[in-house]
This record gives C-alpha cells, structure tokens and sequence, in this order.
C-alpha cells in the first residue's frame, strides 16, 4: 500500500492488528482503535507512520498517562510485533487514552469536533470595551467601544490535515475617549488578513479538536481535547512565545489556559458545549531601546476569563463572552519609566450568511487581476526578491481560488513554495506544496503533481527528514508514466537520499 491514511476504525479480536506481506510507504494511521489483538504489527519491511503528527491511536495495552487532559497520552505507545514482524517504524508518538471509536457507550458525554470545510465561509462579530491607563511623563486614559466585523473563510485544505484560514477585516468602528474627549473613529481595513493554520486530523473529515494551531508564526497546543468530554471535565494546554516574534532581544512570554465544560445549552436549534476558560500570561523580558540609550526591562501580567459555546452542529465556537485585564511595566536599572494596565469585556458572536456578496461571483476583470499577480510574483521571483514573491504569490492564489481557476491556482502556489525554499523556509513550503499537488491531482495534471513532489523530497531532505523525502521521490517515480526525464530525476534523488 502506497499513499494512504486508515482512519477511525475498530481493528480487534485478530491474531496481529496490521499485516503487511509486501512494503507499505507513506501510509498513515490515527483515530483507530486497537483491541484484543494478540500482536499490533506482523509485516516485512514498512514506513508506516502511527500519528499524523498531532493524533495517534488508541491501543489497548497502552499504560501511559494524560496529565493535562488533553486525551492523547505523555509519552509514546510502541507496537508489539508479532513473530513475523521485520524492520519497521513502531512508534506512536500521540496515544489516545480513550477510544474514539469501539467505545463501549459512545452516546456519553460528547466529542468537541472542529469542522471547517474547503469553501467554508461566515462572518464574526467582535465587541470589545476596554479602559488603558498609560504611564509614561503624562498620564493617559483612555476608553475604547468598538465592533469588528470579520469574515472568516477557508483557504484551502491540503490532503496532509491542515486548514488554512483566512480572516480578513471587513469592519471596524467604534468611540475611542482620551482623558475625558471622545472621538468617533471608523476604519475598512478588508485587505489586511490574519492567517491560521489549523491541524484538524484527516482531511476533509472532522478532525478531533484544534490539535495544533500557527497564528502568525507562534505554535499553540491543543486547545480542545481529543476525547469525549463530559460536564464537570477539565482540560489545560500551554505554550511559549519566544523572544524574536515579541521583538525582544531576550526573553519569553509564557501562557497557560485551563478549561473545564460546564454543561450543555440549546442556543437557536442546535445543542452547543458550554466552556469555562481561563488563560493567565506571564511576560519577562529585555531589550535595547535606542531613543533613551539604555537596556530596558520588560515585564507583564495578563489574566483573560472567557465562556465559549461550541456548536456541536457545527463544529465551532458560535458565541463567546470573556473579560481581560493586562498589566505591563518597563524598568531601566531597576526604575519604573513605564507602566500599562488594560481592563476590558470581549464577546463574540458568529453572524448567519444571509445574503452574497457580489464579489463571490467570479468576473472576467477578477481573473484578469489574479493572471497580473501571478506575472509580477513570478517576476519577482526571477529577479530574487524572495519575500516579495511569496507575498505576491499568496495573494495570486487566493484569486484564482476565488475564480474556481485550479489549475492556475496550483501554479501560483507552487511559485509561492519555490519563494519560501529559496528563502529557507522548508517547513513553511511543505503546506504549500502539498496543496498545489492536491490541486494538480484534482485537474488531473501528473507532470505538475510529481514537480510538486520533487521540490517536497527537497524539503524534507534539506530538514535532514531523509524518509519522508524517499517517500515523495517515490511518488513522483509514481507519476512519471513513461516520461524518461522525470523518471531519471527521481532515481537521481532516490540515490542521493540512500547513499547521504
């Protein structure tokens, strides 16, 4: 077997759980359930991966625990083999601790289930009410009303599990007060974007819970778990932002969140989870601050209390109401030159689409923009500004994938891959390139899919991931058919990886 996910089955009563009697590649398995198996593997020689990165399976002799409740085990399951069993990959990096499937009663509690799909599309509405007090030689208070409007809208979907979505503000409009005079304010900012990549298990299935989120560049755990959840359970998850994305020349800023259901609620005809969270956020850190010639010290507290409703239906957070306050304070030689408080309510309400928007219908003049970003990216591209290509690319992308143009869609993110290789950015690219080789494979177009492949075996061989990166090469020897160019490119690699 070549290429292939197994997913959310019930493997039990069986001599050995997965036998293979040829070379299994590129095959991976997560959200099974393994029971009452004599042995887990009985095969020659396989690369088979037990976790598709962020979600294992749930094994039967597993004995780990799960300190934060998050459902997937601390420390990894290996497989028992059975006395056939050759070399082979036989670890599962992330357990299940509770069956998702073959549970003895699955009608308790409930899972909390993300489920975007490609096209996916609604509006948020954001109302946010704060009061800033600011320190620094004047005093500064200031009160802020304001609604967001943002519409949310899935990007794209790559056969890897990951969702890339896009917000992008339509809206916002408000009254900011300072020391006591208001002012009306009203901004349309619609082509500024906030980019999410969500790892949602197997695609275009629900997958169980955000088991991964990258929000402008900071990683953040699970935020759902993955497992059935009951009133009363609680959950935690935390994370770390590093100096360099809080452009600090040291220093990080550490997050904790707690979660716990605290029951069930009916809201406009659906049935939605109702959770408490509570997210605190401890900020230590330094910099060079060049106006006032000296080394400063960073430090704040943030402390954010929030109840979600999850719309079970739906698969996502459809309402939420929370309070923020945040304090931070600026030092140099151990005097205060600098101090912030922030207090606040947020709530957020998704808006039912009732009526489209006229630009959800493709035009000529649309595909007629989108060919003109993929020129200019491309050119960019040859002349070596990396970064302005990628930027350009992206935006090209998502025109044509407004347009339903997915070969040319396919071609501007493979553009946009080959921008972020040359910048180094090889775990950036990844996505990128397996998305257009889901876009080729769709037209069908082999010859671009295996290119898709090829700069993917390059990826991974650059990120020292030498079996991931036989695994593509072999795909696109795969895809080659009887294209001799192709064919000899991808031994040429295959050789490479086996020899280095």
């Amino acid at each position: 077997t070549r290429n292939g996910w197994i997913i959310e089955c019930l493997i039990e009563g069986n001599e050995t759980g997965i036998r293979s009697g040829g070379e299994a590649r590129n095959v991976v398995l997560s959200a099974n359930t393994f029971r009452n198996n004599e042995s887990d593997l009985s095969a020659t020689t396989c690369l088979i991966d037990w976790d598709d990165g962020y979600l294992g399976n749930f094994w039967e002799r597993y004995e780990g625990s799960d300190e934060n409740g998050d459902g997937i085990g601390d420390t990894p399951y290996t497989l028992l083999l059975g006395v056939n069993a050759g070399p082979s990959d036989t670890i599962d990096r992330f357990p299940l601790v509770e069956p998702l499937v073959g549970s003895e009663d699955e009608t308790e509690g409930a899972l909390l289930q993300i489920s975007y799909e490609l096209g996916d599309e609604c509006d948020v509405l954001y109302s946010l009410r704060t009061t800033e007090s600011m320190q620094f030689l004047l005093p500064m208070i200031a009160e802020t009303y304001a609604t967001i409007r943002m519409k949310q809208r899935v990007l794209s979907a790559p056969g890897n599990g990951l969702y890339v979505i896009e917000e992008a503000i339509v809206e916002d409009e408000g009254t900011l007060t300072i020391n006591g005079f208001p002012e009306a304010y009203e901004t349309s900012v619609g082509t500024v974007t906030i980019r999410s990549i969500h790892r949602l298990g197997i695609m275009p299935e629900p997958g169980y819970g955000t088991l991964s989120a990258d929000i402008a560049g900071v990683a953040m755990p699970a935020q759902l778990p993955a497992r059935r959840v009951k009133t009363g359970d609680s959950w935690s998850a935390s994370w770390v932002v590093d100096a360099e994305a809080l452009g600090l020349d040291e220093g990080e800023q550490r997050f904790n969140a707690v979660f716990t259901l605290v029951g069930f609620e009916e809201i406009a005809g659906q049935v939605c989870a109702i959770i408490d969270g509570r997210l605190t956020a401890t900020l230590e850190g330094y910099s060079f601050d060049p106006n006032l010639g000296a080394r400063t010290h960073l430090a704040g507290d943030t402390i954010m209390e929030t109840t979600a409703y999850f719309s079970l239906p739906k698969g996502r957070i459809v309402k939420q109401l929370g309070t923020l306050a945040t304090s931070t304070s600026a030092y140099i030689s151990g005097m205060e030159i600098f101090s912030y408080t922030l207090e606040g309510e947020v709530s957020l309400t998704e808006v039912p689409t009732t009526e489209i928007d006229e630009q959800d219908h493709p035009t000529s003049e649309d595909i007629g923009k989108a060919r003109k970003a993929f020129e200019q990216g491309m050119a960019l591209l040859l002349e070596g500004d990396f970064a302005g290509a990628e930027h350009v690319l992206a935006h090209a992308t998502d025109l044509f994938a407004k347009a339903g143009e997915t070969e040319l869609a396919g071609n501007a993110l493979f553009g946009m891959g080959m921008a972020q290789m040359s910048q180094e950015k090889f775990w950036d690219a990844i996505p990128v390139f397996e998305e257009a080789a889901r876009l080729f494979h769709s037209v069908p177009s082999p010859h671009d899919e295996a290119a898709c492949f090829n700069s993917l075996g390059l990826c991974y061989r650059r990120l020292g991931e030498h079996e991931r990166a036989l695994e593509c090469y072999y795909r696109v020897l795969d895809l080659s058919g009887e294209d001799p160019a192709t064919q000899s490119t991808a031994l040429l690699n295959i050789g490479v990886c086996l020899v280095g």
